[in-house]
């Protein structure tokens, strides 16, 4: 697998930033995408290892994230429409 993009349903999901990151990084998966509702901010992450990934970017909803697969196809993400949800209602 390429890439895997989730949107967490709670805040700060350790499902999602803990569990997740690590099996994701375990397994090879390139490009670990977290588009987060509760921080407007997108975390993409790259450069897998055993324990993680080596490369950890933050982006916040509204700007572009751009990345490039093993395939070769460059994928773009307008991120100014991501929905947004209040923490306290979660």
């Amino acid at each position: 697998m390429l890439a895997v993009v989730e949107v967490p349903s709670e805040p700060k999901d350790e499902k999602d930033y803990v569990r997740n990151v690590q099996k994701y990084s375990r397994f090879g998966i390139d490009f670990y995408m977290i588009a987060d509702p509760f921080t407007a901010t997108v975390t993409l992450m790259s450069e897998p290892h055993a324990a993680g990934y080596g490369r950890v970017v933050e982006i916040p909803y509204g700007e572009q994230v751009t990345f490039t697969l093993a395939t070769g196809e460059r994928i773009e993400i307008d991120t100014g429409t991501f929905p947004t949800r209040d923490a306290g209602g979660a």
